[in-house]
């Protein structure tokens, strides 16, 4: 039996009291300070509560305040639910009404529901009793991820699949109490649990990005380069963003990298950057990672074997296991299956079903991705089957986005699909828009108002009517035919006015015409809503740099137009 997430932080603030525990933009904490703060934490928690409460929604800033609050739910035996300070207001009210919820925020208001800051629970003159609670809750964390049904699913994790996963990696990672973990993670991402319960649980150091630091790329990298940490987690699309803005030479100690496909090319940069790699694998539904593979050679892109207490296979249509190199559905079993979807039975019975393996019924889920086992006996991701798409990380049900396009006035459908870019080596989101009399603009900002960030497509293009198959479904194979056709289309000599030919003269616009077509652009246009990827916009930086040293990324972020950017450039 696995010892829980939390009486391994109490062992290790009993016996190493003055030992480090976490470093903030603002403060560094010991495991004695960072105990006393969360135990006075789940006291004022205890005073806003009672039995009925079902789960505490953090919308915290990244300090010292965010993780003494997990840890308070840890204490509490109560489930905690990460919320994103940039996710939109509609989302959060989602969340909020789908179950009794207390709120804590220090970052954002909700109308749906008061926030109670940290400085009200601070004040609370009480101490943390921790029997209190008539019922302890086999949950650790519950995370809202993107719907099948256009709206948010929670994943109920348990502290069981908590357990053995931070007892697994912190073996694997041989993590003793002078090692360092750097956290630039979201919270509302599930592998940001590991960032801080394997140095928590092992007498190690938390080093916490502020919230500003984790949405710039070359900000993270300063910061790697700056504490070295032991080991750094992040998924391949942050690292494609990041290794171009560390010093030549600069390697790091141990990597974690997944949350997406591994490239060949990335697995190789990484491999030559890093004394130690591992890529690894798993959905939500089985907490965070389910397998590991250390990669001993450059272009290696194997998601490994099983960890431990858990089994997987690759199944066939009839559900039999298939042969080596034969592709087949991935179906993972073991400690970390997550107890099911919140008050969603359906959709729990559906994907955590029952397989016979061996002669041995087995609970599984079904990851919707396909594999296969090679001869050595070591697992291979091919690609994700229909449903949701990673995009930077991000899992993105398509049908979320649609939802939100038809719900606008005067839209009668839409479709979202993948599309991979391959000049930033990234899958860009393309809406299409069945439409008449609604521009793009008030498309975007209908999104912006409803989506979290990461749901906004890259591109939108508007039509009056949408591609059908002779069955009657949207036709996806048409619409990335069509989508290369408008990216790609030469363009309109006289569309723009004489005034708009210095964009392509200008230094600037020679450099950013390598990522989107300037000849389509007015000194106003934003940037990201010309195409300008998130990665991109990194390369774009990187190639601004030689002849504007002093441009920070954030500054590109910001500032995303012609005109806002070379005048923020005539100031630096």
């Amino acid at each position: 039996m696995n010892s829980a997430f939390i009486d391994k932080f109490d062992a290790i603030a009993q016996t190493r009291p003055t030992q480090l525990a976490l470093i903030t933009e603002k403060a560094s904490i010991t495991y004695a300070q960072l105990q006393q703060k969360a135990k006075h934490i789940a006291a004022g928690i205890q005073s806003e509560i009672d039995d009925d409460v079902e789960g505490v929604v953090l919308c915290l800033k990244r300090d010292d305040a965010l993780i003494a609050t997990i840890l308070a739910c840890h204490y509490l035996k109560i489930p905690y639910v990460p919320v994103d300070p940039r996710t939109a207001n509609e989302k959060i009210d989602h969340i909020l009404t789908q179950a009794r919820y207390l709120y804590i925020s220090n970052a954002k208001t909700n109308q749906c529901q008061p926030a109670v800051s940290i400085t009200q629970l601070l004040k609370v003159d009480a101490s943390f009793e921790p029997e209190s609670r008539a019922r302890a809750s086999q949950e650790a964390y519950r995370i809202y991820t993107s719907g099948s049904t256009g709206d948010p699913k929670a994943v109920m994790v348990s502290h069981d699949g908590c357990a053995n996963l931070i007892e697994y990696f912190g073996a694997l990672l041989a993590f003793q109490p002078e090692h360092t973990w750097l956290s630039s993670t979201s919270i509302a991402f599930d592998i940001f649990f590991l960032e801080y319960a394997v140095p928590l649980s092992c007498g190690g150091t938390v080093i916490v990005l502020t919230d500003q630091e984790i949405q710039s790329a070359q900000q993270v990298a300063r910061q790697v380069q700056r504490w070295s940490p032991t080991v750094y987690q992040a998924t391949p699309s942050l690292f494609k963003g990041l290794l171009g803005y560390l010093e030549t030479g600069w390697r790091f100690q141990k990597v974690l990298v997944g949350g997406e496909a591994l490239s060949p090319q990335l697995s190789t940069s990484l491999f030559e950057r890093s004394e130690w790699l591992c890529n690894v694998y798993g959905p939500t539904e089985t907490t965070v990672w389910s397998t590991a593979h250390v990669i001993l050679q450059a272009g290696d892109t194997r998601i490994g074997r099983p960890i431990r207490q858990t089994q997987i296979w690759v199944l066939n249509e009839e559900r039999q296991e298939c042969a080596p190199g034969e592709p087949g559905r991935i179906y993972i079993a073991g400690d970390g299956l997550a107890l099911g979807y919140f008050n969603n039975p359906t959709l729990t019975a559906s994907k955590f079903t029952e397989v016979c393996v061996g002669g041995h019924t087995q609970r599984v889920y079904d990851t919707n991705d396909i594999g296969y086992v090679d001869h050595e006996g070591v697992f291979n991701f091919l690609y994700r089957e229909g449903g949701f798409i990673k995009v930077n990380g991000h899992r993105v049900e398509p049908t979320e986005i649609t939802d939100a396009l038809e719900t606008i006035e005067g839209v009668s459908g839409s479709a979202v699909i993948p599309l991979y870019d391959a000049r930033s080596d990234s899958t860009k989101l393309i809406g299409w828009v069945e439409c008449s009399g609604v521009t793009e603009a008030t498309i975007r900002a209908h999104l912006e108002a409803k989506l979290s960030y990461y749901l906004i497509p890259h591109h939108l293009y508007t039509l009056p009517a949408l591609p059908y198959t002779l069955s009657g479904k949207i036709d996806g194979n048409q619409l990335e035919a069509m989508s290369h056709q408008r990216m790609n289309e030469a363009p309109i000599p006289s569309a723009l006015p004489p005034k708009e030919e210095a964009i392509a003269s200008h230094p600037v616009g020679q450099i950013l015409g390598q990522y989107v077509d300037i000849t389509r652009m007015s000194k106003d246009d934003n940037f990201f809503e010309r195409g300008l990827t998130s990665m991109q916009a990194i390369s774009f930086h990187l190639d601004m740099l030689d002849l504007y040293p002093n441009l920070e990324l954030h500054e590109i972020f910001e500032r995303p137009s012609f005109d806002k950017l070379t005048s923020e450039l005539e100031c630096i």
